[in-house]
């Protein structure tokens, strides 16, 4: 996961961390990543980089030499472009430092020098997916990385390397598929990304992007737009999309308004009843995320569901893909509700900001989620936690454990490890390296 402001270095250079946990989710083992640590050299990541902003951890083992890798955002860093941004592909070793790295940005020779327009802000959302066509190379993987300053997604495929093969693609209102109209001036389109999986059956994985100053369910109550990617490299990236937003029946009334939505991502089939469960964050005075059913069955999955829907599951949006991902109902989970307690989080922590798959910590066959808290106060002003979400098939919460400066070592194992510090916003867009 991520420390955006950590200053290792450099003022705001930021900083990844990998925690190795126990089957309740305490902390057993800490590894920084940042400038002259974890493997990393000195002076990699300057002043005001922000590397954290984001971070994935579905790379895979990109090069093949037994250990899965990780990309990470250093989004306000200069290279090519001013404010640029760059993106790290770490190669990782099995204590969890890195053994080198590939950089991508627009920068002479670095993947990205050749996009159509100057883009700023390059991986203030990151997702990767499984490549869209398949090729003659091993462990191939497609990044999806967000720029809010241009409403944009770039779009790429990964070599075993680490570089960028082929041309990338630039996903914006009038490009790429994506029909003139369909985002609105100052909607903020791009503060997140994330991967959904195949939710239309068509061999091609989707992704979400947050756009947290949409108007459309109320002043600056945000949205999240799936995107149904095409396969291939031949053809617009975009085959349709569905908005969603805090009015979108099903979370009407659940989500609330004018908080900023901002994003949404697949958790999986919670219940087995063949319906996937989506997180949705928000941003302005959180103390809660959203856990919605969507509406259709994955596919080949059973029509029969386990569990009897409590609202209507017709969407109230227009796309040809209306019937795939929309939502068919919805909870919250959050400070004293969904299975939480009260008092836990306030609502300056901006609780879901961030969110992350865990896969199954506690091993009760049920996925489990992080949820950053990107001001929590734990030991120091605005150091940010991690809060780990232990679920249940109904979408509300059967326990959490809170990673922070104060919480989250195993019992009687003395402190956590980490050394955050005031305003670094630790906890950002965790993900599970195994």
């Amino acid at each position: 996961m991520g420390e955006q402001l950590a200053d290792v270095g450099s003022t705001n250079a930021g900083r990844i961390w990998v925690l190795r946990l126990n089957v309740t989710g305490k902390v057993l083992h800490t590894q920084a990543i940042t400038n002259g640590v974890g493997g990393m050299p000195s002076s990699t990541v300057g002043t005001d980089a922000y590397f954290g902003r984001s971070v994935s951890t579905d790379c895979g083992d990109i090069d093949g030499d037994g250990y899965n890798d990780v990309m990470a955002a250093a989004y306000f860093q200069d290279f090519g472009v001013t404010d640029g941004g760059s993106l790290y592909v770490l190669f990782m070793q099995a204590d969890d430092t890195i053994r080198g790295f590939t950089r991508i940005s627009q920068a002479d020779g670095e993947g990205l020098d050749s996009l159509p327009v100057a883009v700023k802000e390059i991986g203030i959302g990151l997702a990767l997916i499984p490549p869209r066509t398949v090729g003659d190379w091993d462990n191939p993987v497609d990044v999806a990385a967000s720029s809010m300053n241009n409403r944009a997604v770039i779009l790429f495929r990964l070599s075993v390397n680490g570089t960028v093969m082929g041309t990338p693609a630039v996903i914006q209102d009038g490009r790429e598929g994506l029909p003139s109209g369909s985002l609105s001036s100052g909607d903020e389109f791009g503060r997140s990304t994330y991967p959904m999986g195949d939710l239309d059956g068509d061999g091609v994985a989707e992704i979400s992007v947050g756009a947290t100053s949409d108007d459309e369910a109320g002043s600056n109550s945000g949205a999240v737009y799936i995107l149904f990617l095409n396969a291939g490299n031949n053809t617009d990236a975009v085959k349709s999309f569905l908005k969603i937003t805090p009015a979108t029946s099903g979370l009407n009334g659940v989500a609330p308004t004018g908080a900023e939505m901002a994003g949404g991502m697949l958790m999986g089939d919670l219940d087995g009843d063949g319906r996937p469960e989506m997180m949705f964050g928000f941003l302005v005075s959180s103390t809660s995320v959203v856990v919605a059913r969507l509406g259709s069955l994955m596919p080949s999955a059973s029509p029969t569901p386990s569990v009897t829907p409590s609202v209507s599951p017709t969407p109230s949006v227009t796309p040809s893909t209306a019937a795939v991902g929309a939502v068919h109902s919805a909870v919250r989970v959050g400070d004293g509700i969904g299975g939480l307690p009260s008092g836990i989080i306030s609502g300056s922590d901006v609780f879901g900001l961030s969110l992350g798959g865990l896969g199954d910590i506690d091993g009760d066959g049920i996925p489990d989620m992080g949820v950053h808290s990107r001001y929590d106060d734990d030991g120091a002003t605005d150091a940010g936690a991690l809060y780990i979400l232990f679920m249940k098939g109904d979408g509300t919460a059967k326990g959490y454990q809170k990673i922070s400066l104060l919480d989250g070592a195993p019992e009687g194992g003395g402190p956590v490890g980490l050394d955050i510090s005031s305003g670094s916003t630790f906890g950002r867009t965790p993900g599970r390296l195994d």
